[in-house]
């Protein structure tokens, strides 16, 4: 009985696949939540009527949102915050184009779409909570009508 070749006679077999390093579960716990800091300790930065409880970041594993705001912190800042940490994302290229066409006095952003998703626009992360206490701190100080609670 003749075996078949696992081969075809006139091609050669497939390099082997690069194995991906993946970080241990730990290790991404600590990304996800070392992200989740920086977010709580801009925004309280941005924010100095808001004290350290105000602004806490979930523990790692609990349901709802990474980013909890008491009622005093939610109403001058109307956001419901996830993070995520990943070592590549596909929108940073993105970003990076838009950041090389943007004129100076300009902000680059990166509007996004999928199929059957709504778009979604990308923003620094700096640049966008600034925006919100610039935003509050206007409302606040009755120069704006306009600006939603």
């Amino acid at each position: 009985m003749k075996s078949s070749p696992s081969v075809p006679p006139d091609s050669s077999p497939l390099p082997p696949r690069p194995s991906k390093k993946r970080i241990s579960v730990a290790a991404g716990k600590a990304k996800g939540r070392n992200l989740q800091k920086w977010v709580r300790d801009l925004l309280l930065s941005l924010f100095p009527s808001l004290e350290d409880g105000d602004i806490r970041s979930t523990a790692m594993g609990q349901s709802g949102e990474d980013i909890q705001l008491s009622p005093a912190a939610r109403k001058q800042i109307p956001l419901s915050i996830e993070c995520k940490s990943y070592a590549k994302i596909a929108v940073y290229a993105r970003y990076q184009q838009a950041s090389q066409n943007c004129p100076k006095n300009a902000e680059p952003i990166v509007v996004m779409k999928a199929d059957r998703q709504k778009p979604l626009v990308l923003v620094d992360a700096e640049w966008f909570f600034k925006r919100i206490q610039d935003e509050r701190c206007c409302y606040s100080s009755g120069e704006s009508e306009n600006l939603p609670s």
